[in-house]
């Protein structure tokens, strides 16, 4: 196991009570927040009048900003930069999906620059002074409401990228999985895809002797592939929806990584569906993940695979030979997928298959610091190979 720290300053607040805490919190924090969100969804399944609500009954002046859209844009954070100076807000406050909350991220992490926020987005300026977060998050997917990092996509260059850093976690989260209940199943299927990947990014590592993580890892597999297909088949299954919105926090909050350093390797490649093609980053990932697997898999590396068969569909490899073992596990994550609703390749997502080189290139250039620690250190034809196998 690698040198590590390790702290997580975000309070969470969990079940339908979390929002007796959010007055306080927001007192703690500071005066006005500026609420961030996306479409109208938050006030279809009752999180925002939870929110508005208890700030009104406080007397809590605040300030919005709607429109966020999925793989939020640098448009929108410059446009909540904007409001919030205008505002004078001082701490941010989004409802929704990871979309809503990346943005108001990037908007408290940039607010202070002088110059563009791409500058820090991009990472060509490091992160400086962050504004207080407080996130309400309604889908289960990328748990950014415990994170460090946030994604931005900009339109004119096609490129997404991601930044973080500690001061970018939420101050607090308030984790009610009844706000979840209203998801469209493709969104449910993309959240738990989303999760999945997470996971699979760390267990799938170069670092055995963290046998921890990993063991967290198969937890969590465990925990998402069970309740998943319960969750989009149960909607409002309370103990479906807790449990998977629970996991994708401790996905994705530093648990598994943690003296086990991880390539992202997986979120590089699909990084460049959606900033070429807008692809809603759960579903690209559930394309990406079997071939991913497929290239990855390797006579010494395919026992993390037999952990993983067992973990996520039950099944005891101990009697299989390990290559049999390693491929049935791809071929279930495959089936999982389906069962899901989610598609199997590119192509039918409307992915052209002239653009793979190009974005086996923007993946590699993206991915420099970030392939060469893949479970299989990557290059640009590697890259292109995957998407072959994902086409």
């Amino acid at each position: 196991m690698r040198d590590f720290w390790y702290w997580i300053p975000t309070r969470i607040n969990f079940g339908p009570s979390c929002f007796q805490y959010l007055i306080e919190s927001v007192q703690q924090w500071g005066k006005k927040p500026l609420i961030v969100y996306g479409g109208g969804s938050i006030k279809r399944n009752g999180a925002y009048d939870a929110v508005v609500s208890r700030l009104q009954e406080a007397g809590i002046p605040y300030a919005e900003m709607g429109g966020v859209a999925p793989n939020p844009r640098l448009g929108s954070v410059r446009k909540g930069i904007e409001i919030l100076k205008a505002e004078q807000c001082d701490l941010l406050l989004p409802i929704g999906g990871a979309s809503a909350i990346d943005c108001a991220k990037a908007i408290a992490a940039t607010a202070g620059y002088d110059g563009d926020p791409w500058d820090i987005i991009s990472k060509k300026v490091p992160v400086g002074d962050v504004l207080p977060v407080l996130a309400v998050p309604t889908l289960a997917a990328a748990g950014s409401e415990m994170s460090t990092s946030s994604v931005i996509s900009r339109d004119d260059i096609n490129e997404k990228a991601g930044f973080s850093s500690p001061k970018m976690r939420p101050k607090v989260s308030f984790l009610n999985p009844e706000f979840t209940f209203t998801q469209p199943k493709k969104q449910t299927a993309a959240g738990v895809a989303d999760a999945i990947s997470h996971v699979m990014e760390s267990y799938f590592s170069n670092v055995p002797e963290a046998y921890l993580q990993a063991k967290f890892g198969e937890a969590m597999f465990n925990t998402l592939f069970h309740y998943g297909k319960i969750a989009y088949n149960e909607p409002e299954n309370y103990e479906a929806r807790s449990n998977i919105m629970w996991t994708c926090c401790f996905a994705i909050n530093g648990l598994t990584v943690k003296g086990n350093p991880v390539g992202w390797s997986m979120h590089k490649l699909e990084h460049e569906l959606s900033a070429y093609y807008d692809v809603t980053h759960g579903v690209g990932l559930a394309i990406i993940m079997p071939a991913w697997l497929t290239f990855m898999l390797t006579e010494d590396n395919a026992y993390r695979y037999l952990g993983y068969l067992q973990a996520a569909f039950g099944v005891d490899p101990a009697s299989m030979d390990k290559m049999e073992a390693a491929k049935l596990a791809i071929e279930k994550t495959k089936e999982y997928f389906t069962d899901l609703g989610l598609p199997l390749h590119l192509r039918d997502i409307g992915i052209e298959e002239h653009m793979l080189p190009i974005m086996a290139h923007k993946a590699a250039i993206a991915g420099k610091d970030y392939f060469p620690n893949a479970f299989r250190p990557l290059t640009e034809a590697d890259a292109l190979k995957i998407y072959q196998l994902a086409f």
